[in-house]
């Protein structure tokens, strides 16, 4: 019975992996119990990832008419943007084109005011220059101011002190023809030099040498050498305002000085 139930508890035990030692203190081999096979790695090896289980698909949604429609209201704006783009660019080709009209308008105006005087009844015109009567309060020559009363100083302070040639240099052609057609007077000369003409330094040298007085009446259109030979005459005034009144009254303070 003792060598049944040792069989029986052998059986039992090495069902569980359990075998008896044998007298040397090994375990005995027993062919009808499997061993455990032991997977050897090579030096650098990873080892085997375990299985695991593979996740879930995600559901497919098809999109496809939806980036179809996206795709369509993108290249609508698109369009919609250039066409605006376009008629802007239009509208500006054409609002320059107006600009350029205009100022060829203006600049014929211009010319034409250049060439022509507006002179009231009691203010003369000057040769080659057309004259449109106007109110004394439009007048270009004596702009509402007693153009006589100022004329008659300047020449009375030339006379008095000794003053008989005063260089004025500066202002336009026509100005230049309308001071000289207003300040007449034998004993007195007026050497004049308009913007725009050909003076040379010489020439201007020679014009402060021999005049008694330099006027300087809105000259910043002379030749800036010839402009520093005016400006070194020893008697000298400058006058910005473009009306005749106001600069035959500055140089008529100017020759009276000593």
């Amino acid at each position: 019975m003792g060598d049944s139930q040792d069989t029986d508890f052998e059986t039992a035990m090495r069902s569980v992996g359990v075998r008896r030692l044998s007298p040397e203190g090994s375990a005995s081999p027993d062919p009808d119990v499997e061993r455990p096979r032991t997977v050897r790695r090579k030096a650098g090896e990873a080892r085997a990832p375990k299985p695991t289980d593979a996740a879930p698909a995600a559901p497919t949604v098809d999109r496809s008419e939806e980036i179809s429609a996206l795709q369509a209201r993108v290249a609508e704006l698109e369009a919609a943007l250039a066409a605006e783009q376009e008629g802007r660019s239009q509208d500006a080709a054409a609002a320059k084109q107006n600009v350029v009209a205009v100022e060829a308008r203006y600049a014929s105006y211009a010319d034409i005011a250049n060439q022509v005087v507006r002179a009231c009844m009691n203010c003369p015109s000057a040769p080659g220059f057309p004259s449109i009567r106007v109110e004394a309060s439009q007048c270009e020559v004596c702009e509402g101011v007693n153009l006589r009363a100022s004329v008659r100083r300047f020449l009375d302070a030339c006379l008095v002190n000794g003053r008989l040639k005063v260089c004025i240099a500066g202002n336009s052609a026509k100005a230049q023809a309308l001071l000289r057609a207003a300040a007449q007077d034998r004993r007195v000369t007026l050497v004049q030099v308009a913007t725009g003409s050909e003076k040379t330094v010489d020439q201007a040298r020679g014009d402060v040498k021999h005049a008694d007085a330099v006027v300087l009446w809105c000259a910043d259109g002379l030749a800036e050498d010839v402009l520093a030979v005016y400006r070194d005459a020893p008697k000298l005034a400058e006058v910005s305002a473009r009306s005749i009144p106001a600069m035959l009254e500055a140089a008529a303070e100017v020759v009276a000085t000593d």
